[in-house]
């Protein structure tokens, strides 16, 4: 499925509320990468491109894709962009309260990093891209108390990543 990148910012932008220009810098990173023949739009499909794996010509990782996921499988074990309920259930088990702190997060980060790299022997570091999207997740979904609530991530990892996957696999 291919999204413009008009597509991309109306979305985080509406859904999510991020910022035009943050979400025009991240898709620019991926211009690189597309197979879509246009630098202004990308094929989910591109999203997989790990380390070399399929881009034989780049063989370096592409940026924010990487393997310890919170709520996916690493590419060795085949499908790397499916939502996983085994382990968004070990990530989730961290979020025993009602809010998230950071240190929190990074725990589940950490530990969920060190499972991937236990059990995957082609495992990609990237824990700049991994870091990032912690924060990420933190600030997205942050209320206005300044309080990240378990209840909404597990909306963002849960509900909007198996909603993503069931789409994915009607196109």
């Amino acid at each position: 499925m291919n999204i413009s990148l008009e597509q991309f910012i109306t979305g985080f932008r509406e859904g999510l509320n991020f910022d035009t220009g943050f979400v025009t810098a991240a898709v620019d990173v991926y211009q690189n990468f597309t197979t879509t023949g246009y630098n202004n739009t990308l094929n989910l499909n591109d999203l997989e491109h790990h380390a070399g794996k399929l881009i034989p010509h780049y063989p370096t990782s592409v940026p924010g894709e990487h393997d310890g996921s919170l709520s996916r499988n690493d590419l060795f074990f085949g499908d790397n962009h499916s939502f996983n309920e085994k382990i968004w259930n070990i990530t989730s088990a961290h979020f025993r309260d009602d809010t998230i702190s950071l240190a929190t997060a990074g725990r589940a980060r950490k530990d969920r990093y060190a499972a991937a790299e236990a059990l995957n022997p082609e495992f990609t570091p990237s824990i700049v891209s991994s870091l990032g999207e912690t924060a990420l997740y933190l600030k997205a979904m942050q209320g206005q108390d300044n309080e990240t609530k378990t209840e909404y991530v597990q909306i963002l990892f849960r509900e909007l990543g198996s909603l993503v996957t069931d789409l994915s696999m009607r196109l």
